[in-house]
């Protein structure tokens, strides 16, 4: 055979590798010992020392492998989003997003010009909460905001949220085979 037919520009070579990459090398593995059967009662607790120590082997082996391909697949993930590629031949991209919640009264002012009984309940019931604890650091940081759950009891879930944020909604990604 001719030896120039035996070479490959590197942008062949690349193609290649992508349609066909190379095998991963195989993660070597001792041979399982089996430290329970016929373990007498004065090694019991010396043969978990000995597991601990060969799963932090195994750990320690595996981890500069994991971290690298959790690497790949963020770098894939991230261009997926970038290139709004949300399904491929085998697998699918599912957007979830997360649960939507509350935060906590924005305008304490305002919510204390709309509920002036209700606001001073509240107030009521968080100096009593607060004087069973007897933490000053807590009780200046409570008293910068309302609980929502005494709020709501107080004024009504329906009208306490007009004064409400609510936190950014975390949206997580999925890749699933079809």
């Amino acid at each position: 055979m001719n030896k120039r037919s035996l070479k490959m520009s590197t942008q062949d070579e690349r193609k290649d590798l992508t349609a066909n990459p190379l095998p991963l090398e195989p993660v070597t593995v001792g041979v399982l010992i089996d430290y329970v059967s016929n373990c007498p009662a004065d090694r019991v607790l010396t043969n978990i020392t000995l597991i601990d120590a060969e799963l932090d082997k195994i750990e320690s082996a595996l981890k500069p492998y994991v971290t690298q391909l959790g690497i790949q697949r963020n770098q894939l993930l991230e261009r997926a989003k970038a290139e709004n590629i949300t399904e491929d031949a085998e697998a699918v991209l599912i957007e979830k997003k997360g649960k939507q919640f509350r935060n906590e009264i924005q305008d304490l002012e305002a919510f204390e010009l709309s509920f002036p009984v209700q606001y001073k309940q509240i107030r009521a019931e968080q100096q009593k909460a607060l004087d069973d604890k007897h933490d000053t650091a807590v009780a200046r940081l409570e008293e910068s905001t309302i609980p929502l759950t005494l709020a709501d009891e107080k004024v009504g879930k329906k009208l306490v949220t007009e004064f409400v944020g609510y936190k950014p909604v975390t949206i997580t990604y999925e890749v699933l085979r079809k």
